[in-house]
C-alpha cells in the first residue's frame, strides 16, 4: 500500500483528537484503527476491530453513497489518493463533519483494501455553515419584509409569507409552513410524513391571535439538536415580524373601514362611491353590463324623532339598515348616504331587477311594526331609480337623476317607487 501500518502510527501518534487513521480489507472488516476514533466516533478501537465500518457508525443515505463513490473512484484510479467532505450522526444526536482521505491497498495489480486518514472537521463546518445559515436567514427576512410591503390584504400576506418561511435557512426542500391566523388555516406546501413539528405563537397586543407551524421530513431517525434549535431561532423571529405587519394591517384596515363606514348604522358611507362604486361603473361599461342606483328616503322620519326622540330615531336607522342590507345580494353595496336617506348600488342589475327589490323594500317597510323601546312605530319610504346604460353613463349623473326620482315619488304622495325619466 501507499503508508504501511508503521507509517501511518508514527504520522498519527503526533496528531490531536481530530484524526484517526484505519485499515479495513474488501468487505469492510476493519483489520486497524488508531485511538482517534473513541474521539471522532465515540468507538474504542476494540470494538471497531473485525466489524464492518459502515455498520458500526450511524451514516445518513445520502453520505454513504458518497463514500461508495469514492471507492468506486479509487477501484478506477489506484495510484491516487481520493478525499470527500462527509458528515454522520453521533450517539447524542448530533451532526459530526468529517475529512476522509482514503487509498487503495494494491497487491499485485489488485486491491485488498483501503486505508486512509479520518479529520474531525465539525468545528470548521459549523462556522462554516453557521456563515451560510445567518445569510441565508437574513435573505429570507428580508424576503418576508418585500411581502409584508407587496400584499396589504390579510388573506394574500399569509398565503405568500408560508412559501417565504418555507424557505428558511435551516429547512429543507421538504418543510411545509402552516399558518392559523383568526381560526383560518394557510398552508404553504403539503409534506408527506413529516415528522418534526415546531410552532411559534402571532401575538398581537399581547393576546394570542394564532400560530406558525412548520413540519418537516425528519433528516435521520435521529432529531438533529443543533438544526432544529436553529429552525426555532428563525421560526420565532419571522412570527415576531409578521405579528408586526398584521398589527399594522389591522390597525390599517380599522381606519379604513372607520373611513368607510357610517359609525351608527355600519353601513358603507358616501366616502364609497368616490372609489368602490366607480370601479363598478368602468367594469360594467368595459363588460356591456348593466348598474342599478336606488335613493330611499324615509317618509315624515322628523316627526319620529319629534315624537320619540333621536335615541328612538337612531334606533329606527339601524333596523332599517338590516332590513335593506338583507333585501340585496352580498356584492351589492348599500350606503347611509345622508340623514335618513339611504342608497342601494347594483351591480349587474336592470332597471326592472331594481324595480322589483325596491317595490319589495317598500311593502316590508310598510307592512313592518317597528317595536322600539316599547313604542310601536310604523313607517314608510319613498324611493327613486336610475340605471347604466339607460339614463347616463356617469356616476353623478346617476345618483343626481336617482334623486330627481326620489322627489318625485315624495311629491306624488310619498310610499311610492319612481323610475327616472
Amino acid at each position: 500500500g501507499v503508508y504501511s501500518k508503521q507509517n501511518i502510527n508514527k504520522f498519527t501518534k503526533h496528531l490531536s483528537h481530530k484524526f484517526m487513521s484505519y485499515m479495513y480489507n474488501t468487505d469492510y472488516r476493519v483489520n486497524y484503527v488508531t485511538d482517534g476514533i473513541k474521539y471522532i466516533f465515540g468507538i474504542l478501537p476494540k470494538e471497531m476491530i473485525g466489524s464492518c465500518f459502515y455498520e458500526k457508525v450511524h451514516w445518513q443515505q445520502s453520505e454513504l453513497k458518497k463514500i461508495r463513490t469514492l471507492e468506486e473512484k479509487l477501484q478506477k484510479d489506484t495510484k491516487r489518493s481520493k478525499q470527500i467532505d462527509t458528515s454522520f450522526i453521533d450517539t447524542n444526536g448530533n451532526i459530526k463533519h468529517i475529512r476522509m482521505t482514503k487509498y487503495a491497498i494494491v497487491i499485485e495489480n489488485k486491491i485488498t483494501g483501503y486505508e486512509g486518514i479520518i479529520e474531525d472537521i465539525t468545528k470548521e463546518k459549523e462556522h462554516e455553515l453557521e456563515e451560510k445559515r445567518l445569510l441565508k436567514e437574513l435573505s429570507c427576512l428580508n424576503e418576508l419584509t418585500n411581502t409584508i410591503n407587496m400584499f396589504h390584504n390579510i388573506d394574500e400576506l399569509l398565503k405568500n409569507s408560508t412559501r417565504v418561511i418555507s424557505n428558511g435557512c435551516c429547512f429543507p426542500k421538504s418543510t411545509m409552513t402552516k399558518i392559523i391566523f383568526d381560526s383560518k388555516e394557510y398552508v404553504d406546501i403539503f409534506v408527506e410524513d413529516a415528522l418534526c413539528e415546531n410552532t411559534s405563537d402571532i401575538v398581537i397586543d399581547s393576546k394570542k391571535r394564532g400560530y406558525v407551524t412548520t413540519y418537516t421530513k425528519c433528516l435521520s431517525d435521529i432529531c438533529i439538536k443543533n438544526t432544529y434549535t436553529n429552525k426555532i431561532k428563525f421560526l420565532d423571529i419571522a412570527t415576531e415580524q409578521l405579528g408586526v405587519a398584521l398589527n399594522n394591517l389591522i390597525l390599517k384596515q380599522h381606519l379604513e373601514d372607520m373611513a368607510n363606514h357610517d359609525s351608527l348604522t355600519r353601513l358603507y358611507n358616501r366616502n364609497v362611491i368616490k372609489k368602490e362604486i366607480k370601479n363598478e361603473l368602468t367594469k360594467a361599461k368595459r363588460h356591456n353590463r348593466n348598474l342599478s342606483v336606488i335613493l330611499i328616503d324615509v317618509d315624515h322620519f322628523k316627526s319620529i324623532n319629534d315624537t320619540f326622540g333621536h335615541q328612538t330615531g337612531d334606533t329606527v336607522l339601524v333596523e332599517l339598515s338590516k332590513l335593506f342590507s338583507k333585501a340585496i345580494r352580498s356584492s351589492d353595496y348599500a350606503i347611509r348616504y345622508g340623514g335618513e336617506e339611504f342608497a342601494l348600488v347594483l351591480p349587474e342589475a336592470s332597471i326592472n331587477t331594481a324595480l322589483e327589490i325596491s317595490l319589495r323594500i317598500k311593502e316590508k317597510v310598510k307592512n313592518n311594526q317597528f317595536n322600539i323601546d316599547k313604542n310601536k312605530i310604523n313607517m314608510t319610504v319613498s324611493i327613486g331609480i336610475s340605471s347604466f346604460p339607460e339614463h347616463s353613463d356617469n356616476l353623478e349623473e346617476l345618483f343626481k337623476m336617482a334623486d330627481e326620482a326620489l322627489y318625485e315619488a315624495k311629491d306624488s304622495g310619498r310610499d311610492a317607487v319612481y323610475i327616472y325619466s
